[in-house]
């Protein structure tokens, strides 16, 4: 099994992706450009796919990526905030779904 990468390290992999300028007309920041993005950084395409899924419907963390261009270093200390716990529970998951147990039994 890997070993579960760091919420800090994710978020350094986030916020450290080039800014993108997005099409804009609307409130949300496309999923596409998103995981683009994030998975550029090593972080995983289902891990990426969660935390937006997640985010989505969030008004603050969607009109701040449009804002800024997407997951990058210009992102707010705010939204960065509400963004991490959401990449926490996307990583455990991931880790929880990949990840396989050995049972034994004793005859």
């Amino acid at each position: 099994m890997r070993p579960l990468p760091t919420v800090r390290l994710v978020l350094v992999a986030l916020l450290a992706t080039a800014s993108v300028t997005s099409c804009g007309g609307n409130d949300t920041f496309p999923r596409a450009e998103f995981v683009k993005q994030v998975t550029a950084n090593g972080v995983t395409k289902p891990v990426a796919e969660c935390a937006y899924d997640k985010i989505k419907a969030n008004k603050t963390i969607m009109s701040e990526l449009e804002r800024v261009g997407g997951p990058n270093q210009n992102i707010s200390e705010k939204a960065s905030n509400e963004l991490a716990p959401i990449l926490a529970r996307c990583l455990l998951a991931a880790e929880r779904s990949t990840s396989t147990t050995t049972t034994t039994s004793k005859k």
